[in-house]
This record gives C-alpha cells, structure tokens and sequence, in this order.
C-alpha cells in the first residue's frame, strides 16, 4: 500500500470512529455543546505549549508509539484528563500522533504497563492500519523519573476494558 492510500485509509478509520463517538453529524451537537466544548478547549491550551514541550524533549522528539518524528503531528497527551495545571506534569502525558492521541482518548486504545505493549480494542484490530500497533512497545523516555505513571496508565486500562 502506497503512502497516498495509507492516509486516505487513515482518514476513512478516523472518520468512522469520529462518527461513531459523536454520530453522522456532529453539528447536532452545536447548539448545546458548543459552548462548553469551546471552554474546555481553552481550559485545555493553558499551559499546552510548556507541556508539549517538556514531553517532546523526554521522548525525544518522537511518538511514544510510532517513532514518527514529524513534530507538526505530535499531540501532548494527557494520561489522567487535564484538570489544571497540576495535570501537565510529564509522568502523566505522552507524546502521540494525533491520530494515535485521538484513539487514547476515545479508549480504544492502552498500555499494558506490566511489558508496556500496546492494547488495541478490537475495533480497531480489525483494521489493516491499525492492527500492526498491537503488542508493539512503547518508547519510554530514558530518565525514570520522567516516565509515564504507572497508576495513572493502568486507570486508564481499566476505563478503556481492555
């Protein structure tokens, strides 16, 4: 499959999981949600750039899953969800493609902190892009202190069901 084809089928699978977290069309969604959804989003980039930042440079400018290096793709993922600026702290982010933060977030998708592999929901085991993620092992940063908190990811397992 050719690079072109590939991310066409990226956003095929990302359109379909978008549809089915929030329906066929998500501007049903507007005229209650707007609001609040606009307000957690300015919650959330308060302190975005620094944690960013601090998790590019633990993981070395690279995805914690992937090992793509395109900054420009890169998303600060919060572990535990964002709850002020306690929450963008390094031990509790990882740094994701944002296709790959988009799937955290929507909990099909874990870490399995006993080896650090890659759980995948089984929607998503069934797709020819995704699939090859599973079992994979996630790239740590080399300091133990600025690892992933172990609690944190495996509350997060625990929401997900896998």
């Amino acid at each position: 499959m050719d690079k072109k084809s590939r991310d066409r089928k990226v956003d095929r699978d990302l359109k379909r999981i978008r549809e089915e977290l929030y329906g066929k069309d998500e501007l049903t969604l507007v005229p209650r949600d707007n609001r609040v959804r606009a307000m957690q989003e300015i919650a959330v980039r308060q302190g975005q750039p620094k944690f960013r930042r601090d998790l590019l440079k633990v993981y070395g400018n690279k995805c914690a899953i992937t090992g793509c290096e395109v900054i420009k793709v890169l998303d600060a993922c919060h572990i535990n969800p964002y709850s002020g600026r306690d929450s963008d702290r390094v031990d509790n982010g990882l740094i994701l493609r944002g296709d790959l933060h988009t799937l955290f977030d929507a909990k099909l998708l874990a870490i399995d902190t006993s080896d650090w592999s890659l759980i995948l929901s089984d929607h998503l085991l069934t797709s020819t892009y995704y699939d090859e993620l599973s079992g994979r092992t996630l790239r740590l940063p080399t300091d133990p202190i600025t690892r992933p908190n172990v609690k944190a990811l495996n509350r997060h397992r625990q929401l997900t069901g896998l």
